[in-house]
């Protein structure tokens, strides 16, 4: 999130990754040089990977009654007509959503390289190189991130985009 949030400031002539400089920046630009600089970045480069998690508006069926029959916003800026809770969830295969944009190349990139983004800060490179180690360890044991082991980077892929955060909301 850091780094695409420098990114598009940074196409307005700011240069920082201080989340708190971030702030201060976004919190005073105009929608209009927001749109201005995001104008022409692919969705991609906006969203990790193509992830971007819309609800879901319900059909109608005859004789039940549905939860979402619009969208969200629509729902929460009208007078509610009756109370909706929320529930997250997810599968334990969420991660396969991003298992078929994978080559050979990106996951033999993935297999040396650290696993955490760029805004996630550690005491010295020595630190974040053990956990590393031990999330590898833990998803690949000693193999190699490889398409032998896809569905083992898949379930790496479920716990950090879909279920932690679930978890942590």
């Amino acid at each position: 999130p850091i780094g695409v949030a420098s990114n598009i400031v940074s196409r307005l002539g700011y240069d920082t990754k201080d989340p708190e400089k971030l702030y201060e920046i976004y919190s005073e630009l105009s929608y209009k040089d927001l749109l201005l600089a995001t104008a022409n970045i692919p969705l991609t480069q906006l969203v990790h990977n193509k992830l971007l998690l819309l609800p879901c508006v319900e059909k109608n069926f005859l004789g039940v009654e549905s939860v979402l029959n619009d969208l969200p916003y629509n729902l929460i800026t009208k007078k509610p007509s009756k109370n909706i809770s929320l529930m997250y969830s997810s599968t334990d295969k969420e991660g396969l959503f991003f298992a078929d944009e994978e080559t050979k190349d990106t996951l033999e990139i993935k297999d040396k390289r650290s696993p955490f983004e760029e805004d996630l800060k550690f005491k010295s490179k020595k630190e974040e190189k053990a956990l590393a180690l031990k999330v590898k360890q833990h998803y690949f044991g000693k193999e190699a991130v490889s398409e032998k082991t896809i569905l083992k980077l898949s379930d790496m892929y479920t716990h950090l985009y879909f279920e932690i955060p679930i978890i942590l909301e």
